[in-house]
């Protein structure tokens, strides 16, 4: 059944039924069905089929006193030929025919993916602003009162009382670093003229 040679005669099988085959392709075919059954059954089921359609081609489908399709047809091509109607809501009607909800709703789709991106975009500028405003470094009080910034929070921490002190406050801090705790403003000066 699936043998290349049976494929190319089944594929002219119809022609051969119908006698349009010739020549040396004719020849083939007809030696090919002396030693196929399955050929041969196919050709004489294709026979029968084309005797049967070549027995109603010679009877009319139609009565002769049936009525005629042809004066419908007529008004259906001259209805076809007229001018299209002047623009009213007409345009409104033709539109919705041209079924533009897919489209519509892929754009609507897109906009609020596009909006969504711009939010999301400004969010992002604006918290790195804050973190930025954020990581800069705390002033002394020393160095005068820092001004409260708009956007950011403040922060209310109890003021302690000033305690006199005979020395000027130092205008910053230092940290001993191997030890993990602040210096005052004497170890300072001793520690810089330790490693000078």
């Amino acid at each position: 059944m699936s043998n290349p040679q049976c494929k190319w005669v089944r594929d002219r099988l119809p022609l051969l039924a119908g006698n349009d085959l010739l020549g040396s392709e004719r020849r083939r075919v007809e030696r090919h069905l002396i030693g196929c059954s399955h050929c041969r059954g196919r050709r004489d089921a294709l026979g029968s089929a084309f005797g049967i359609l070549q027995a109603v081609a010679g009877e009319s489908p139609v009565n002769g006193d049936a009525p005629s399709l042809w004066p419908a047809l007529a008004r259906q091509i001259r209805e076809a030929r007229r001018p299209a109607p002047p623009l009213g809501l007409s345009w409104l009607f033709a539109w919705s025919r041209l079924r533009p909800w897919p489209t519509l709703g892929l754009g609507m789709g897109l906009l609020a993916a596009l909006g969504l991106t711009l939010t999301v975009r400004h969010q992002a500028s604006v918290s790195r602003a804050e973190i930025a405003r954020n990581s800069r470094p705390i002033e002394s009080p020393a160095s005068g009162p820092a001004l409260p910034d708009e956007q950011t929070p403040q922060l209310h921490v109890a003021q302690q009382p000033e305690q006199p002190s005979e020395t000027a406050a130092p205008s910053r801090f230092d940290y001993d670093l191997e030890r993990g705790t602040p210096m005052g403003p004497d170890t300072v000066e001793t520690k810089s003229k330790l490693t000078h």
